[in-house]
């Protein structure tokens, strides 16, 4: 079977390989009338340039206004798809971790603020001392 059926194989693609390279051969009126003729004139080269040149500012305005509907349209789905299936998975995880670590989060808080405490008063008792032995060093520099 495989015998029938590859050579059947190989003249299909030959045929879809060599068939295109024919019709860019080919040229009729309606493609030669497509195309603009070479200026032969700066004046006609002035025309010409003007003319590709002129529909470029609306055609680019058209494109971005259509590319920005569609990136709207993108940022809504984006948008609805967070609320509705990403963000409860994650505030249902996160309601987990709280559950099983608040009461240890409770527990930190309340050690880190006793220790910030504890260090507020022993700043207060060292920033005097500190003052006054900046005060003695400076007045040792220029008591000389």
């Amino acid at each position: 079977m495989n015998g029938k059926i590859l050579p059947k194989i190989m003249i299909l693609l030959i045929f879809i390989l060599i068939l295109p390279i024919f019709s860019f051969a080919q040229i009729n009126e309606k493609t030669e009338n497509k195309y603009p003729k070479i200026p032969e004139t700066p004046e006609e080269a002035k025309d010409l340039f003007f003319k590709i040149i002129r529909p470029l500012p609306d055609a680019m305005k058209k494109a971005w206004q259509e590319a920005l509907i569609i990136w709207q349209k993108m940022a809504d789905f984006g948008k609805s798809l967070w609320e509705s299936k990403i963000k409860p998975w994650f505030q249902d995880i996160w309601q987990k971790i709280l559950a099983f670590f608040g009461k240890e989060f409770e527990k930190g808080e309340l050690i880190i603020e006793q220790k910030i405490e504890k260090e507020k008063q022993e700043l207060k008792k060292e920033i005097p001392k500190a003052g006054k032995n900046i005060w003695e060093k400076l007045k040792g520099l220029f008591g000389r």
